[in-house]
């Protein structure tokens, strides 16, 4: 019953945009020859031109006003999007802007992928997920500020055994943003130096409620924090150090991901839901 109001409701609607139109259109063909009586009139009287003559001049005019509005019109629209776009009904490009967008969860959408692909897709997702050690994914980082926030890094590194020396460590961390802040606007930060470490690439999530001021290139506070680090020999032998930071700036880029960190409770939390968006997209 109700979806037949619905529907009811809607072609009214649609009923009364057609009259509207239909009214628009009326008024338009009384302007275009009221103007084009007054024009006659004017090229008559002042020209001595003769009616018919002045009427064959008008229609020329007219023909080439409206083939150049044509052509300018068409012009613009395959700026804004093709000429694909000129002859879509506007609902009907607005159903194609909707299929973009999934209301729950806009980017994880699963993309099919052929065998060969399955298979180098599951060894990079075996080498990002071993790069995030369990103890590195922290649901409550709360320093009080950016100094203490790279000092409890280095101390997390440390106490999880990715780093040897935790002082050189800590000292990295602090020239690096004395270099410039890592703190690279929508609430991420992600400071990254190489170290003593065995692997070839670590990194964190530490997820703080309450925002941590990170000189920040929007000036806004950081929620989420991503120490990265590897030992630079090793990165200079493997490309895989590039292809796990591409991966994990693909997934910051997205503002469901980034969210869904920031409302989780738990480490475990964390963990799902890196490894459900990983999944997706991952690539």
């Amino acid at each position: 019953m109700i979806e037949r109001k619905k529907e009811v409701k809607n072609k009214a609607k649609k009923k009364s945009l057609f009259q509207n139109s239909g009214s628009l259109k009326s008024e338009g063909i009384l302007l275009v020859l009221a103007v084009f009586m007054i024009l006659m009139l004017i090229m008559t009287n002042t020209f001595g031109l003769s009616m018919r003559f002045a009427f064959v001049l008008l229609i020329i005019l007219f023909s080439v006003l409206v083939y150049l509005g044509r052509v300018a019109y068409k012009e613009s629209g395959l700026k804004m999007g093709g000429e694909e776009s000129i002859r879509k009904h506007p609902d009907e490009i607005a159903v194609d802007l909707n299929d973009l967008i999934e209301k729950d969860n806009p980017s994880c959408v699963k993309k099919e992928r052929g065998p060969d692909q399955a298979e180098e897709k599951g060894k990079l997702d075996n080498m990002f997920l071993e790069a995030l050690p369990r103890g590195l994914i922290v649901p409550n980082f709360e320093p009080k500020d950016k100094e203490e926030a790279l000092k409890q890094i280095a101390e997390l590194f440390f106490q999880q055994g990715i780093v040897k020396d935790k002082e050189k460590y800590h000292r990295d961390l602090i020239n690096r943003e004395a270099l410039g802040s890592t703190a690279i606007g929508q609430g991420i930060a992600l400071p990254e130096v190489t170290s003593d470490t065995d692997r070839l690439v670590a990194f964190g999530i530490l997820i703080s409620k309450k925002g941590v001021y990170f000189d920040a290139l929007d000036n806004e506070p950081v929620y989420i924090f991503i120490p990265i680090t590897g030992n630079a020999k090793k990165m200079e032998d493997s490309p895989n150090y590039l292809k796990v930071i591409a991966r994990l700036s693909r997934l910051l880029k997205d503002k469901y991901f980034r969210d869904k960190l920031r409302q989780a409770k738990s480490s475990d939390e964390l963990l799902n839901i890196v490894k459900d968006c990983e999944e997706i997209l991952g690539g």
